[in-house]
């Protein structure tokens, strides 16, 4: 199990911990999982997932998403008065926990998975990191 990492904003790091997690009950050549606790909105995932998708067509690979935006963020509008309950529905969201997987990928090379990562890490306020699974 090896680990490259990459920060959003084109920054290289090596994660200093290598995290306990047993990653090896997954059945994909490659996990990409999230270094940080963040909230995830489901914008932000459907740009990724665009973005996975065509490159996923372009060449025969395939992939498993083990996120799915399902809390509720409610609003009112600013100038409403006191009372009147909760608000309406604003936003889906997700809490993302700190080595949580996001996404499993098969058939794809290293190097391809590497480029994806660079594209999809201008999208994402928290860092990611691939663990590979094949070797």
């Amino acid at each position: 199990m090896s680990f490259f990492t990459k920060k959003h904003k084109n920054s290289f790091f090596f994660p200093n911990k290598i995290y306990k997690k047993n990653y090896n009950k997954y059945s994909f050549d490659f996990l990409l999982i999230s270094l940080e606790s963040k909230i995830f909105y489901l914008e932000q995932f459907n740009s990724i997932y665009k973005i996975i998708s065509k490159e996923t067509k372009k060449r025969k690979g395939s992939f498993f998403v083990f996120i799915k935006p399902y809390f509720f963020l409610t609003s009112k509008p600013s100038e409403s008065r006191m009372g009147g309950g909760k608000g309406n529905l604003s936003r889906k969201i997700v809490f993302l926990k700190k080595g949580q997987v996001l996404f499993g990928f098969n058939n794809f090379s290293l190097f391809r998975l590497y480029n994806l990562l660079s594209l999809i890490s201008y999208k994402l306020p928290f860092k990611l990191a691939i663990i590979n699974l094949k070797y």
